[in-house]
């Protein structure tokens, strides 16, 4: 439920190339902050997996990256963020797993800034909630995959 993918794609010329979302996953929630969750809570059935939304054939061309996080990435960092870090990756000629490995240690580094005003931080305020840094902070998992 909190997990998600995206399909990045690098458009235009080399040297004036753009990187854009050619697919996002939709967010799968009960409401904000409640992500469908598999297992049992108190011997009932949460979610299950027939319960997750089925994709169709998602068309990849060749050198699309696709992004699998947990929320732990998105609730750190902007998208704007994630395509910058993606494209500077890209023009640095970095492998999928290097791209993985920034991504996370920038979700897990944004985490620890006190001052920082974060998706899920701006999320919870807009919702009448006072949350700090700490509280926001949650695993973070990528993995990312080239298409050859």
């Amino acid at each position: 439920g909190d997990s998600g993918f995206w399909v990045l794609r690098m458009e235009g010329e080399e040297g004036r190339a753009r990187i854009s979302v050619a697919h996002k996953s939709r967010s799968q929630s009960h409401s904000f902050n409640c992500p469908y969750q598999v297992g049992l809570y108190q011997g009932v059935h949460l979610n299950t997996p027939a319960d997750a939304d089925a994709y169709g054939a998602v068309r990849l061309q060749r050198g699309d990256l696709v992004v699998v996080a947990t929320d732990g990435l998105t609730d750190m960092m902007y998208p704007l963020e994630i395509l910058e870090l993606a494209a500077r990756a890209i023009s640095q000629g970095k492998s999928a797993s290097e791209l993985a490995g920034e991504l996370v240690d920038s979700a897990i580094e944004l985490s620890r800034d006190a001052s920082r005003l974060s998706p899920i931080i701006q999320a919870l305020a807009q919702r009448g909630h006072v949350a700090r840094t700490r509280e926001a902070q949650d695993d973070v998992t990528v993995l990312v995959a080239r298409v050859l």
